[in-house]
């Protein structure tokens, strides 16, 4: 079921039960089936739905104009509007979790260090240095993430260095987190 808008073919649902796992871009979905096969639908004005070919994926994730996938070996493959190069993915090995937000994309490597690439104009491309994260939230407009010990280290334009948060508020587009 999806409702609100539907300008690009976003909310036109495709048929199927045997998903495992949903991501929504700015104007475009991807679901990942238990097969790892990877749909697509919704705007592809920029390549976003353009799904590589013979690929099976173990997770998924949608940007403004891209996508990013990560594959069952572990390695990561891209799509999409790569002007700031958020398609050009990082040498990282074998990843953990992954997700994208607006013109960057971001990996979490087996050691639980964090790898980021893309557009930093906000310095959301500027991951921290150390290990210990556990997973990556999508967050479009900034860059957070989970640690190990329950804090959140959030860095860009609307976060301040790494602290604990105890509740979120909405500004716009992007989410800001307030002590």
């Amino acid at each position: 079921m999806a409702w609100g808008e539907n300008s690009n073919g976003q909310c036109n649902i495709p048929y199927g039960n045997n998903f495992v796992a949903i991501a929504c871009g700015l104007y475009h979905n991807l679901a990942l089936k238990a097969d790892g096969t990877v749909v697509a639908w919704g705007d592809n004005s920029r390549g976003q739905c353009n799904i590589p070919r013979n690929t099976k994926f173990r997770e998924i994730a949608a940007g403004s104009w891209h996508s990013l996938g990560v594959r069952l070996d572990g390695s990561l493959v891209a799509w999409g509007w790569n002007e700031q190069g958020q398609c050009k993915c990082a040498e990282v090995g074998t990843t953990r979790d992954s997700a994208v937000g607006y013109s960057h994309s971001v990996a979490l490597k087996i050691d639980g260090s964090i790898v980021a690439w893309g557009g930093n104009g906000d310095g959301q491309s500027s991951a921290p240095h150390g290990a210990n994260f556990t997973r990556l939230p999508q967050a479009p407009c900034t860059a957070s993430r989970l640690k190990a010990d329950g804090t959140l280290v959030a860095w860009a334009a609307t976060a301040k260095a790494s602290a604990r948060f105890r509740r979120e508020t909405t500004s716009g587009h992007c989410r800001r987190f307030a002590p």
